[in-house]
């Protein structure tokens, strides 16, 4: 009895000893690590940390049935955030490359409430920006790559297992499926997303594969690296999906410089002031006594191959010709010859709606300041078409100038002003998103496709899913403050109003002055095409 009574205690002792409530020889036995609350821990650091930068990569992958695999898009780069500078808070530097997207560098920051972003190329020279006001609660790092690791909590994290120094992390299937396709919805490729809502829309979790893992500072404190990679089989017949990683460089000392474009200013009353003298100028040629351009206009409406397109082709039209102007006791008058040559006079794919033609619009100087529309009589027709009402705002008025209205700060914050070889002032501007589609409906007016006007025809059917990929826009002024040439260059993709395709745009706009050339308004109808 006395050593039953004795070794109780000792059974005792193990096992206080082996739940940590007794110490042995070597000292106090640390309780088992809560690896998923060690994790969220870290995450939730990272996610509130007031200043942080890291790289990340960004890959989407295709691969078909047939085992052929490509990579449409990669993005990589570098994010800064510091939330305790209240003027700059926020910079991301992309580099964007693949077969199914244009190549090019994007600057994302923020300066006081405006959000900036510009696509470069390797000599910093922009070709398009965004822009919108930031609300005093815009989540930066959410509305980017980011945005997984910020929205990971316990109810998307069931599990956090550690192996190799590894966070081996389990996530809800909806979790995943919705991240998939948020992330493949930044990379610049319609044909990709297209293609996955149309396959997806009942096969979402089939043949879904997700690998996510993640490693901590060295002190368990913060996220060092953070991965996520899935996968989905659309009906056997190809895989798509993405593979993600951000690496964290630094959780103070954040500074944030942003980039610089030789000549180029984003300050407000910088820009406004250029933009000011841009105004004056094309105003000012406006109401010149007499003037004479050259203008070339080229569209592109590209459907794919749809039911109205089955052979996939694109739409090409171009409008191009001359504008002679004489401004006499307040009124204008113009003699404007114009050459329309489009492909939707091809009544195999569009319908017999478009007839090319080589015509004049002008208004005479006689009692009634008549206009008229006037197919060539150099080719036979002699037709002159009358019109009654002709509205002296309009854009023919002016043919293919841009209405006064776009030289705003709301439009145009950022400004490049550069000097070419014969001392010419060149401007060249960074659009909005807005500002592009403004243009391109501004232009849908200039687009007489129906000499008779009986066919209302918009080249430019613009419904949703607006996107800008390229906003070229330059105006050239002589030291004299005449407009020299103005420059557009668009093109994106968006949703088409009538069939719901999605279609990819092109508008090329080309005007050059010719100050050396004067004009005299004519009064008779039958000199139109002789002076």
């Amino acid at each position: 009895m006395k050593k039953n009574f004795l070794f109780v205690p000792f059974l005792i002792g193990m096992l206080l000893t082996s739940c940590g409530g007794a110490t042995s020889p070597s000292g106090p036995v640390e309780p088992p690590v809560d690896r998923k609350q060690q994790f969220n821990t870290a995450r939730k650091n990272t996610a509130e940390a007031i200043q942080y930068e890291y790289d990340f990569n960004l890959t989407a992958k295709i691969k078909f049935k047939n085992a052929v695999s490509f990579s449409p898009a990669t993005y990589s780069g570098t994010t800064y955030v510091n939330t305790g500078n209240s003027e700059t808070q926020f910079l991301q530097r992309r580099n964007i490359s693949g077969l199914l997207v244009i190549d090019s560098t994007n600057y994302i920051y923020n300066v006081g409430t405006d959000l900036i972003k510009i696509s470069a190329d390797e000599d910093k020279d922009f070709s398009v920006i965004n822009h919108e006001t930031v609300s005093s609660i815009y989540d930066f790092d959410k509305n980017n790559f980011g945005y997984i690791l910020k929205t990971l909590n316990d109810n998307h994290c069931l599990s956090a297992q550690y192996s190799g120094g590894k966070y081996i992390l389990s996530l809800h299937t909806n979790f995943s499926q919705d991240s998939i396709l948020s992330v493949l919805n930044f990379i610049d490729s319609k044909t990709i997303i297209k293609a996955l809502n149309e396959y997806t829309k009942s096969q979402w979790g089939v043949g879904l594969k997700v690998n996510t893992w993640a490693t901590l500072t060295s002190d368990n404190t913060k996220l060092h690296k953070f991965h996520f990679d899935a996968a989905i089989t659309i009906k056997d017949a190809f895989e798509i999906g993405f593979e993600y990683e951000q690496t964290y460089k630094k959780y103070s000392g954040v500074t944030i410089t942003l980039p610089t474009f030789e000549n180029t200013d984003t300050n407000r009353s910088s820009v406004e002031t250029k933009l000011a003298n841009i105004l004056n100028t094309v105003v000012t040629n406006k109401v010149a006594s007499t003037s004479y351009y050259n203008y070339d206009v080229k569209t592109t409406v590209d459907h794919g191959v749809s039911k109205t397109n089955p052979l996939g082709l694109a739409v090409n039209s171009r409008t191009q010709g001359y504008t002679k102007r004489q401004i006499v006791d307040n009124t204008v008058y113009f003699n404007n010859r114009l050459l329309v040559d489009s492909d939707y006079k091809n009544s195999d794919q569009y319908g017999d709606l478009v007839k090319d033609y080589d015509s004049y619009r002008a208004k005479l100087n006689d009692t009634n300041k008549t206009v008229y529309d006037v197919l060539d009589p150099k080719v036979g027709f002699n037709q002159y078409k009358e019109l009654s009402e002709y509205a002296e705002e309009s854009v023919d008025e002016y043919y293919m100038l841009p209405n006064n209205a776009i030289f705003t700060y709301d439009n145009i914050k950022v400004v490049k002003k550069t000097t070419d070889n014969s001392g010419n002032d060149v401007y060249k501007f960074g659009l909005s998103t807005n500002t592009v589609k403004y243009l391109l409906r501004e232009y849908n007016k200039s687009f007489r496709m129906d000499f008779n006007r009986v066919t209302v025809f918009d080249i430019y059917k613009i419904n949703s899913d607006f996107v800008a990929k390229k906003a070229l826009f330059t105006v050239t002024v002589s030291q004299e403050n005449k407009l020299v040439s103005l420059k557009i260059d668009l093109k994106g993709f968006y949703t088409e109003t009538d069939s719901g395709d999605q279609v990819k745009y092109r508008l090329e706009v080309s005007i050059d002055y010719d100050w050396t050339k004067s004009y005299t308004a004519v009064s008779k109808k039958e000199d139109i095409d002789n002076n």
